[in-house]
């Protein structure tokens, strides 16, 4: 039986989980299965060794499995799964932590101990921060392949249930649970998506926040008090969550065209903003007045000097975006000036071109990594911000 959102959600608060009935999409559910199985063989061949994301090293079950399977980050970061999320923790401002792809196999005698998720969250063991883990329930359980026991937050009574494939046992962080091995003949699976309303910094787990994917076609200028930005129709919540868990001394933007990427960041960024273009003509007159605008070619040795002296090179941490003209080129000379700590950006970037042409939401790809990579490595920089490809920016730290 089916139940309201409503009463899902006052289940939820006053017991600590709620079990409900198919719900997982079926493409959805058959996609989980088809990648889950493979990976965790994979995972459990080579236990020990590093792994690339989640726990220091992989194991029995495979933490972060969207990082090993594109196709399930796409599960886990889906429209489907924000609604959901954003429905249990009453809030769109969520963050991705952990998609663990959890499987037993006939009589291998894993199992789960009595535990919370919370008690392994570094920083949220007080359980402070609402954190839920939405178990997508991949094969029937039964009493013999591992069912799931929960001890309820209001009675701290034990309830063993036995969802079936295609339902969701959503779980909240504080809630203690179990689950037995499983002694049946046919694998058992369990795709365990959790997110929080806040972000939490454990090994190398997610740290993002969670948003979804536009893949409708752009247009090439998104207006912004009727100022074009040659950006997604996105990017004002992306730069927002951006500036707010980076915090910057001074923005440098390398390319400015009509400046509605200029005025939308002196609206959400109280620091100094100074913009660089060979050419001033289209630029809006309203970001005369909330931004220095520099008519210069940032190429230019002179113009690179004087921006290291008077801009980059000060104390504090300085956000460099080239978003200009012959961008690998721009990028490779200013990481050569920005310093340790600071940020810089490039717009029009796709890892590939494999990954551009995999999709169709963004018609222009100016950068590659491997246009640029030689300078990523020279000047030590690292990918951070992971989200900001959604709209065509690749972010990069000096180390």
């Amino acid at each position: 039986m089916k139940i309201g959102r409503r009463r899902r959600n006052s289940f939820y608060k006053e017991h600590g989980y709620v079990h409900m009935q198919n719900i997982v999409p079926q493409e959805y559910l058959q996609v989980a299965k088809e990648k889950g199985i493979p990976l965790v063989k994979w995972s459990r061949e080579n236990i020990g060794k590093p792994a690339l994301a989640g726990p220091p090293t992989l194991d029995l079950h495979v933490g972060c499995a969207g990082a090993y399977e594109v196709s399930l980050m796409n599960l886990y970061t889906s429209e489907f799964s924000f609604d959901l999320a954003a429905s249990i923790l009453e809030t769109e401002d969520i963050f991705l932590f952990n998609d663990q792809m959890v499987y037993k196999f006939p009589h291998d005698e894993f199992t789960f101990g009595e535990h919370y998720d919370n008690q392994f969250g570094a920083e949220n063991k007080n359980g402070k921060m609402h954190t839920v883990n939405i178990s997508w329930i991949l094969d029937d359980m039964t009493e013999y392949n591992g069912a799931l026991e929960l001890k309820s937050l209001k009675t701290g009574e034990w309830v063993k249930i036995f969802p079936k494939a295609g339902d969701i046992v959503a779980i909240n962080g504080n809630c203690l649970h179990r689950s037995g091995p499983n002694i049946s003949e046919k694998p058992r699976g369990l795709y365990a998506c959790v997110y929080s309303e806040g972000q939490i910094n454990l090994c190398n787990y997610y740290t993002d926040p969670f948003f979804v994917k536009d893949t409708e076609v752009q247009h090439i200028e998104t207006l912004v008090n009727h100022i074009g930005a040659q950006q997604f129709k996105s990017f004002k919540e992306y730069f927002k969550k951006f500036l707010e868990l980076n915090k910057f001394d001074r923005i440098l933007e390398l390319g400015t065209s009509r400046g509605g990427l200029t005025y939308y960041l002196s609206t959400i960024f109280d620091g100094p903003i100074t913009t660089v273009d060979i050419n001033l003509k289209d630029i809006n007159e309203k970001v005369y007045s909330v931004a220095e605008v520099i008519e210069a070619d940032h190429m230019d040795l002179k113009t690179q000097k004087y921006l290291q002296e008077e801009i980059i090179g000060k104390q504090g941490r300085t956000l460099v975006l080239c978003d200009g003209g012959d961008k690998p080129t721009v990028f490779n000379a200013y990481s050569t000036l920005v310093k340790e700590g600071d940020y810089i950006g490039v717009h029009d970037f796709f890892k590939t071109k494999e990954s551009f042409s995999k999709q169709s939401a963004w018609s222009w790809l100016e950068c590659t990594e491997d246009q640029i990579i030689n300078a990523i490595k020279k000047h030590k920089l690292i990918k951070t911000d992971a989200y900001m490809l959604n709209i065509a920016w690749g972010m990069y730290k000096k180390t």
